[in-house]
């Protein structure tokens, strides 16, 4: 039974892990279209005050970003890849784990030779508990 409510706690975990990324992905996805909804309405303001007006590309209004708000892209620039950071520090719970056994460096990372290890392994750990 405790085996069991173990194993439901793994899979809950699992799906907290694999349900943040789609949570973002919904967030970016959401943003987005926001932002196209808010260019719509920027053309039509820009349409009644000036009839020959055009829509504006991505890059123009970008251009236009980068001249009329440098400080606020600035801070942008910075804050997004700080998130990154943020959340990266906050997944590893907050350590940092740097394997210092320079022997597993070279060691094969095939699945026949993680078996080999593992029966090895376990071959060894019968062995010391019969000796005692």
């Amino acid at each position: 039974a405790a085996r069991r409510q173990s194993g439901s706690a793994d899979r809950a975990i699992m799906v907290k892990t694999e349900q943040l990324p789609a949570l973002v992905l919904l967030v970016v996805v959401a943003l987005l279209i926001a932002l196209q909804f808010l260019a719509f309405f920027v053309y039509k303001l820009r349409k009644v005050s000036n009839p020959a007006a055009t829509l504006c590309g991505p890059f123009q209004l970008w251009v236009r970003a980068l001249v009329f708000c440098p400080c606020l892209i600035m801070i942008l620039g910075i804050m997004l890849p700080l998130s990154f950071s943020v959340a990266g520090i906050m997944a590893s719970g907050y350590t940092v784990d740097v394997n210092l056994d320079f022997s597993s460096y070279l060691a094969a990372e095939l699945p026949h030779q993680y078996v080999q290890d593992v029966a090895t392994l376990v071959a060894q750990e019968q062995s010391d508990a019969v000796d005692h």
